[in-house]
C-alpha cells in the first residue's frame, strides 16, 4: 500500500506477488469457465437469461427491503411482498400440521411447536388451534402454557417471559394498519413489538395490541383489550385495560376454596 502522489489522502493498494499468483491460478480460470459456458447459448438465450436474473434480483432486493422495514417498525408492504407472503404460508402450513396432530402425540407436538417458534424454553405447551404469521418472531420462556385459540400476529416480535399462562381465545397483535384507507388499501401495515414479563396470567379473550409492554407478576382480566403498558405487580382489566389494584402480600393469604 502506497500514498498516491497526486492526492496524499488516497492510498494505492497493489497485489503482492502471492496475490498475483492466486489470481493466475484460481480467478482467471473462473472467467474462462464462464466464457466457455456462455458459448453454449445463443445471443437471444443469453439476453433472456440476463433479463430473468435481473428480474429475480430486483424482486429479491424489494423483498429484503420490505422485511427490513417490517423489522424496523416502518410501514411495509405486507399483502403483496412475495418473500413475506411465502414465509407466512410456510408458517401456516406448520401451524395447520400442529393443529391436526393427535393430542396423544405429545413428543411430536413438542418438537413441532419448537420448530415453529423462534425461541422457547424446554417446557412449553400450546393447545390447538394455534396460529401465527411467521413464528420465528416469537420467543417463549420456561413453563409457557396457552389454552385453545391462541393467535399471535408476530411480525413485530412477541416475547413471553417464564411462567406465562394464557387462557382460551387470546390474541397478541403486533401488526396494525393506517387509519387512511388509501395507504391501507395498498396493503401497507406497521408492526410494533409486544413484550411480556415473567409470571403473567391472561384471562380468557384478552387481546393485546401493537407496542404494548406488560411487566412481571401481572394478572390481565378476561375480555380485556390492552392498548397501553401495564406495570409489574398489578391486576388490570377492561376495555381499554387499566390497572385496578396492585398485587400485594395480602393476596397470598386469600383462600380460593368454596365451601
Amino acid at each position: 500500500m502506497e500514498v498516491n502522489p497526486a492526492n496524499r489522502r488516497e492510498k494505492i493498494i497493489s497485489l503482492t506477488e502471492t496475490g498475483k499468483q492466486y489470481a493466475r491460478e484460481l480467478v482467471l480460470p473462473l472467467f474462462q469457465s464462464e466464457e466457455e459456458a456462455a458459448a453454449q447459448f445463443t445471443e437471444q438465450e443469453m439476453t433472456e437469461a440476463i433479463r430473468m436474473q435481473e428480474k429475480f434480483a430486483d424482486a429479491l432486493a424489494k423483498s429484503m427491503e420490505e422485511k427490513e422495514k417490517m423489522q424496523s417498525q416502518k410501514l411495509y408492504d405486507a399483502n403483496y411482498d412475495p418473500e413475506l407472503g411465502r414465509e407466512r404460508i410456510e408458517c401456516k402450513v406448520l401451524c395447520q400440521e400442529y393443529n391436526h396432530l393427535p393430542i396423544k402425540e405429545t413428543e411430536k407436538r413438542s418438537r413441532l411447536i419448537k420448530k415453529i417458534l423462534g425461541k422457547t424454553g424446554e417446557n412449553i405447551h400450546i393447545e390447538p388451534d394455534f396460529w401465527c404469521d411467521y413464528g420465528y418472531c416469537i420467543s417463549a420462556g420456561e413453563n409457557f402454557y396457552a389454552n385453545h385459540g391462541l393467535v399471535v400476529l408476530d411480525a413485530g416480535g412477541v416475547s413471553f417471559g417464564d411462567n406465562v399462562f394464557v387462557a382460551p381465545n387470546c390474541g397478541f397483535h403486533t401488526s396494525g394498519h393506517p387509519i387512511d384507507f388509501e395507504r391501507r388499501n395498498q396493503g401497507l401495515e406497521y408492526a410494533y413489538p409486544i413484550k411480556v414479563g415473567d409470571n403473567v396470567w391472561f384471562g380468557a379473550g384478552v387481546q393485546v395490541m401493537p407496542g404494548v409492554t406488560i411487566g412481571s407478576n401481572v394478572v390481565i382480566g378476561a375480555g380485556s383489550v390492552v392498548v397501553k403498558d401495564i406495570p409489574s405487580d398489578s391486576v388490570a382489566v377492561g376495555n381499554p385495560c387499566k390497572v385496578i389494584r396492585p398485587i400485594t402480600e395480602e393476596d397470598k393469604k386469600k383462600c380460593w376454596d368454596r365451601a
